[in-house]
């Protein structure tokens, strides 16, 4: 390749593709890239699939529904948001507030309380592991 980084615009015009395919492992593919991209602003992205009841089992081996993943990934990125707020606010280290963004973001089955909580879990797991 070129080596040039193609515009935000084109790469959010694949991923709206891919939620709007009918092919749910486009979907599933789409919905885990807005979680990725970190940007709370595209949660509403998420929203024409939260409450799908199409079954992601044969895709990612786990009884999750398209819905319950694209609820999963506005949930994450809202968790995200409250992170990098910590952080700027100084509550959280930058390291500290980079791990949590990592747990909130490779969690693809939790949503609400529970996301949280497994994300706090891993968290404080990591923690206690780093210290001597």
């Amino acid at each position: 390749g070129g080596g040039r980084a193609r515009p935000i615009e084109d790469v959010l015009g694949t991923v709206k593709r891919l939620l709007a395919s009918p092919n749910r492992v486009h979907q599933a593919l789409g919905v885990v890239c807005v979680k990725a991209a970190e940007d709370p602003a595209h949660a509403d992205l998420l929203k024409p699939l939260q409450k799908s009841r199409v079954s992601l089992e044969p895709v990612i081996g786990e009884k999750v529904t398209l819905g319950t993943l694209a609820q999963n990934a506005a949930d994450g990125l809202a968790l995200m948001a409250e992170v990098q707020a910590a952080e700027a606010s100084g509550v959280l280290s930058a390291e500290d507030a980079k791990r949590k963004r990592f747990f909130a973001l490779v969690n693809l089955l939790d949503t609400g309380d529970a996301l949280r909580k497994a994300v706090e879990e891993r968290f404080a797991e990591a923690s206690r592991a780093r210290k001597p």
